[in-house]
């Protein structure tokens, strides 16, 4: 897969091609998609100062608005991935459930220590466990890597797609410098002159031997 980066104008006008940001197939849908971006290192500073990091994050936050061509297959892209992350987080929690139950259940007596400690271990590789298939289907979707005031780079963009792009926007390029060539006058005037005939000379200015 691919990156893109994409202008506002380009977003704002709806001049995307007509080809899958998925797969690169021809696309029937546009799939209105608000982006959100702030810079990476703002993680870090939530780690390490919760509040400051919160309204670091905040203030450094930009949205744009974009819409993605998607073919049928694939224009609940974004959707189908909410619900795997959503249905994921549910089925970690029944699973945590069940752990709690079977510790308060079976930890009694003289190996009441060894049962919770399990539990434990195996609650919090569930949770890791989770947290790496988040991070792998994060992976595979279509999200911004940057926004600016003018731009946007989304990742994980077929390269059918950047193909389309980038000869739409050739295309546009030559059209507008043929038309500003039409626009303007020659440079050089004598270019104008070359296929008309010479002028004709004046009496005053007929030429003499010398005697």
């Amino acid at each position: 897969m691919a990156k893109v980066t994409l202008t506002e104008y380009e977003c704002r006008k709806n001049l995307l091609p007509d080809v899958c940001m998925e797969c690169g197939e021809p696309a029937g849908d546009r799939v209105r998609r608000k982006f959100s971006w702030y810079p990476p290192w703002t993680t870090a500073l939530r780690y390490m100062c919760p509040p400051v990091g919160a309204i670091v994050r905040l203030t450094l936050l930009k949205f744009m608005d974009v819409r993605a061509p998607m073919c049928e297959d694939h224009k609940k892209h974004w959707l189908k991935i909410g619900l795997r992350a959503l249905i994921s987080f549910g089925i970690l929690i029944i699973f945590e459930l069940v752990c709690f139950g079977l510790i308060s259940a079976f930890a009694h007596g003289e190996h009441e220590g060894e049962i919770i400690g399990l539990g434990c271990g195996v609650g919090v590789f569930a949770f890791i466990a989770w947290r790496i298939f988040l991070v792998v289907l994060r992976s595979r979707m279509i999200k911004p890597t940057e926004i600016t005031l003018g731009n946007i780079t989304l990742t994980n963009i077929h390269p059918d797609f950047v193909q389309a792009l980038e000869e739409d926007r050739a295309a546009d390029e030559e059209y507008h410098n043929r038309s500003k060539r039409k626009r303007s006058p020659s440079k050089n005037f004598r270019d104008r002159d070359d296929d008309r005939p010479p002028p004709k000379k004046k009496k005053n200015d007929s030429w003499h031997d010398d005697e």
